[in-house]
């Protein structure tokens, strides 16, 4: 047994190298045009379209030509380290990963399981993964860089679903480790860590302490490492809701324990593992409180709003707006509606009254914090949405923005027909919202 003087010596020579070695050119975040691709663009298209599977044809329209034609000139030499931005290569290489065919993607790890990589995925694959296990950013670097690289491996690995039920069937491991079979148990606590990342909720410091009190989670990297990421987005979730920008020693810590369970083992077969590793990473780095710019043609009187919006990632429409959100750092709201606003506000700048906005199917409230923001206090606005946790992010942001009541109110209820409504809410007491008709009228 080594003692633990000698592993702290090791620990520190190890970490003092490879901070000399360390190339800055990898975490930079890559916020300038440099060359032939425009990095920053690049970064917002691959942060709205992060969770979506492209496909190839989309991966090969004009957004991405110019970066796909740099990239393919080097098929057979992605290791080149002359790029100007490493992370965001690294990042687009996924990308370009994920959008292949779970068929393409198996054909290739097993190519390269035997040894016997000869087509240009193969070598896409193969250099991808070692790129990725020995970047010099560190995990945490790679959250702060906003480069969406987990949420495309998370991708890939989902669609390598079927090599792993296949590896399975002849004995293969999920990982490299002392013991094969090590990944294989404690299936209840796996499944109910994918249904919280289905559902979008947080693990509970209860069940997380509960997995890593199990020998089998604690026998398996990759599975400690899962509980280490959702434990380190507990507490991120806790400084959000305090509107706290910095990560606490307590995020960073857990992001490093669970990096060196990774970058230890380095298997390839990572990428198989039936554990939400990579789900969870990618749902780290979806910020769900966005501090974000107010645009409009009228000077706005709050220039910034705090926005709540989901950290899953774009199944739906909703969810790809708050993608959108992310990447652009700016308040979502259609054209259609702020223009109809603005004119409407030119006309009555003269007048005394306050204009009156009922916005029905409100989602986050992006159109009635927007609203609020630009014209208040010459605006009485009413945001109604049905869904549970769309309304309580509503609610939150007005509460962050510290709209009053007179401004802004978010209703939690639903619009069934145009005569009535299941909005508990009455009006007809009400100094601010009389515009509003009585459910019985």
């Amino acid at each position: 047994m080594t003692h633990p003087m000698k592993r702290s010596v090791r620990f520190l020579l190890v970490a003092l190298v490879r901070a000399r070695a360390r190339p800055p050119e990898d975490w930079w975040p890559c916020e300038l045009a440099t060359g032939v691709v425009d990095w920053p663009k690049l970064k917002k298209q691959m942060q709205v379209i992060a969770g979506w599977d492209p496909g190839k044809s989309a991966m090969m329209q004009q957004v991405h030509i110019d970066l796909l034609v740099a990239l393919w000139g080097r098929v057979k030499e992605w290791h080149r380290q002359d790029t100007d931005c490493p992370l965001g290569e690294l990042s687009f290489r996924w990308q370009l990963l994920s959008s292949q065919t779970s068929q393409e993607l198996s054909d290739a790890f097993q190519h390269i399981s035997e040894g016997t990589e000869g087509t240009w995925i193969d070598s896409l694959m193969k250099s991808a993964w070692e790129d990725l296990m020995s970047l010099s950013a560190t995990w945490q670097e790679i959250v702060e860089s906003r480069w969406p690289i987990f949420s495309a491996v998370a991708m890939t690995a989902g669609k390598l679903s079927g090599r792993r039920s296949l590896e399975q069937g002849t004995g293969g491991a999920q990982v490299v480790n002392s013991e094969p079979g090590d990944c294989r148990h404690e299936e209840e606590t796996r499944r109910r860590f994918e249904e919280l990342l289905d559902e979008d909720l947080i693990a509970s410091p209860k069940l997380l302490e509960s997995a890593l009190a199990t020998e089998w989670v604690r026998r398996c990297p990759v599975a400690v490492a899962t509980v280490y990421v959702l434990a380190a987005e507990f507490h991120m979730r806790a400084r959000e809701d305090g509107l706290l920008q910095q990560p606490s020693e307590a995020e960073r810590g857990l992001l490093r324990r669970a990096e060196g369970k990774i970058r230890v083992h380095r298997d390839m077969r990572l990428l198989l593992s039936s554990w939400p590793l990579w789900r969870a990473l990618d749902r780290f780095t979806c910020s769900g409180v966005i501090n974000a710019t107010v645009v409009s043609a009228l000077p706005p009187a709050k220039g910034w709003l705090w926005l709540f919006v989901s950290r899953a990632r774009a199944a739906d429409q909703d969810l790809v707006v708050s993608n959108r959100i992310r990447a652009d750092r700016a308040v979502h709201c259609p054209r259609e509606f702020t223009a109809v606003m603005e004119r409407v506000a030119q006309s009555q700048q003269t007048s005394r009254n306050k204009l009156k906005v009922v916005e029905v199917g409100a989602h986050y409230g992006d159109c009635s914090l927007w609203a609020s923001a630009v014209f208040s206090p010459k605006v009485s606005c009413v945001g109604v949405e049905a869904d549970p946790s769309r309304w309580e992010r509503f609610q939150r942001a007005k509460v962050a923005n510290r709209f009053e009541d007179d401004t802004l109110v978010a209703l939690h209820g639903f619009v069934a027909d145009p005569l009535q409504s299941s909005v508990v809410h009455d009006f007809q007491e009400s100094q601010y919202f009389r515009f509003i008709p009585s459910s019985s009228a």
